[in-house]
């Protein structure tokens, strides 16, 4: 097989041991002239679960080396019964995922992977149908679907009306026993494309004793055939999401290369700088001088001179007069003489009179020379205080600084994948649906 595929299921939690049976057309085998596609890794029943060619099969025909996968719309294949139990019918749990890469080649509607059985069963005077098993296939609308059979709603198919498929498909059907997830793998644009139901009917699976089928099954409307080739095949049982199916399904159309990697450089650490911490704050006071005041004696007399004698001022006319204190401070201070003789007759008789001033000048006496005792500055004494000191006052931590160097390294191997050459345009889609009314 291509070893792509079992490094991708190992990469994606999707294991040998959870791989039921895993079928590549090139494994195709004969054993005393009858045909078989055999069981191969990463299937963890590898050895048993081959999927057998009808009796009296041409071989040749069902395997033609020139034509991709094998030919279904030639003869069915056949698997027997799982030693296992595999998917027990009476175990509403279980989950499975079937991925298939097949090619479509004409437009009628068939089954991919059948298993479905139909009884009919007298239930209290009522004749019921009993289901076992489903049937997945592609209708003529060349979209997916999924049969059953549920013993209270009666026959059923769930379509993925919403998947348009392409002559040749990667395509995954997921589900349990209440919903199916339909999956279509565009590879080429890295998309995606997927549609989930769910139902009321029982997705049931067959019993332990009965056969699955590929191209075929055991009920059907019609023939069960499919018209096509199929090129790989996968069970999977558990529950995956479609991102995950897309990694594995991708190893069909992939090869792997190994990548050795290169030799480089790499910055290492190689040890670490410590950097102590120093809390700062106040270490303790001293005695500084802050200013100083004067020094003064006592005894000398100051003369303060406001004025001698009587001045002539007009009434409202401002004159500088003081006095000194004995401490030797003299204060001054701006006046204005008012006469007392003055009547202050309004200048008119409306609400907004005022009063007047007495215009002409007139002798104000000042009252002379004031002497008073003073006192004489002879120095100054310094001041003062205390100031606060600071500094560190302790280690509070450490910072550490990388020390770094280049090594040498040489690159660790991992793997890079492919799409093998020219396979991908095979997938693409080639046809147009016209949906709209009929021209003719």
């Amino acid at each position: 097989m291509n070893n792509a595929l079992k490094i991708l299921m190992d990469s994606y939690g999707g294991g040998t041991g959870n791989v039921m049976i895993y079928y590549n057309m090139d494994s195709f085998d004969t054993i005393n002239g009858s045909g078989f596609v055999k069981n191969i890794s990463p299937s963890s029943t590898v050895g048993s679960n081959n999927a057998f060619l009808d009796s009296g099969k041409n071989t040749g025909i069902f395997h033609d080396k020139g034509i991709s996968g094998c030919n279904l719309s030639y003869s069915k294949l056949t698997i027997n019964p799982f030693n296992n139990g595999f998917l027990s019918n009476s175990d509403l749990n279980w989950s499975a995922s079937f991925l298939f890469s097949f090619t479509k080649t004409n437009s009628e509607d068939g089954v991919l992977f059948g298993c479905l059985n139909r009884d009919n069963v007298d239930y209290y005077g009522v004749s019921r149908d009993y289901g076992r098993g489903f049937n997945i296939g592609v209708n003529d609308r060349n979209q997916l679907f999924l049969q059953g059979i549920d013993f209270q709603n009666g026959p059923y198919v769930i379509v993925a009306d919403e998947l348009d498929l392409a002559n040749k498909n990667l395509c995954s059907v997921s589900f349990d026993p209440y919903n199916v997830t339909f999956a279509h793998y565009d590879l080429t644009s890295n998309r995606v494309y997927e549609q989930t139901k769910l139902t009321n009917n029982l997705i049931e699976n067959i019993s332990g004793n009965e056969k699955f089928y590929i191209g075929g099954s055991n009920f059907y409307y019609k023939n069960p055939g499919f018209s096509g080739y199929l090129d790989e095949f996968m069970i999977i049982s558990g529950d995956y999401d479609v991102n995950t199916l897309k990694s594995i399904i991708s190893g069909f159309v992939s090869y792997e290369t190994l990548n050795t990697g290169s030799t480089g450089f790499v910055t290492v650490i190689t040890g670490q700088q410590i950097t102590n911490i120093q809390q700062t704050g106040i270490t303790g006071y001293a005695l500084v001088q802050t200013g100083s005041r004067p020094v003064f004696t006592t005894g000398y007399y100051y003369q303060t001179i406001i004025d001698t004698g009587s001045i002539s001022i007009q009434e409202g006319q401002r004159i500088v007069t003081g006095f000194t204190l004995s401490n030797g401070l003299s204060y001054n201070e701006e006046i204005g003489i008012i006469y007392k003789t003055n009547e202050y007759k309004t200048t008119g008789n409306i609400a907004h009179a005022t009063l007047g001033l007495i215009d002409q000048v007139l002798t104000y006496n000042t009252g002379g020379i004031d002497l008073v005792y003073g006192v004489k500055q002879t120095g100054y004494i310094p001041l003062y205080g205390l100031s606060p000191l600071t500094g560190f006052i302790g280690i509070t931590g450490s910072t550490l600084t990388p020390l770094t160097t280049q090594v040498s390294i040489e690159g660790s191997a991992d793997y890079s994948f492919n799409f093998i050459s020219g396979i991908m345009e095979e997938y693409r889609h080639n046809y147009l649906y016209y949906l709209s009314t009929r021209l003719w």
